[in-house]
């Protein structure tokens, strides 16, 4: 499968979610826009093109799950590792958010170029 049609079946994953809960919202770091602008308009209020700000939707994507919603945070690899680790400790693991909290939050992050990455208690612990 190319990167074309992985980011292609992510972004028609996230439309076919998004109509179906509306808790699913999607924050990208200025990747994917074009391709996701049908979720975008099917999902309004529920898209954020945050841009090169990968500790800022970190930051974000932990907000909103502690709000009960379910943030998707999709985004290059290296910049989601690099940039935003310190985020995801301070963000999830300092803020005592539990496991379970951790994989109901969605903390799915869909980087480019390298396999996903989940974040769990494990790994901040």
């Amino acid at each position: 499968m190319s990167e074309k049609q992985v980011r292609q079946q992510f972004a028609d994953t996230m439309l076919a979610v998004g109509q179906e809960d509306p808790d699913l919202v999607v924050m990208v770091g200025d990747i994917s826009h074009g391709i996701l602008q049908p979720f975008a308009k099917a999902c309004p209020g529920r898209y954020y093109n945050v841009g090169i700000l990968e500790p800022t939707m970190m930051s974000i994507g932990a907000g909103l799950a502690r709000a009960g919603l379910f943030p998707v945070i999709h985004t290059i690899a290296p910049f989601l590792i690099e940039r935003a680790f310190e985020q995801i400790k301070l963000d999830f693991a300092i803020t005592a958010f539990t496991e379970t909290s951790l994989r109901s939050a969605a903390l799915l992050i869909t980087p480019i170029l390298a396999a996903p990455i989940i974040a769990t208690a494990t790994l901040l612990s």
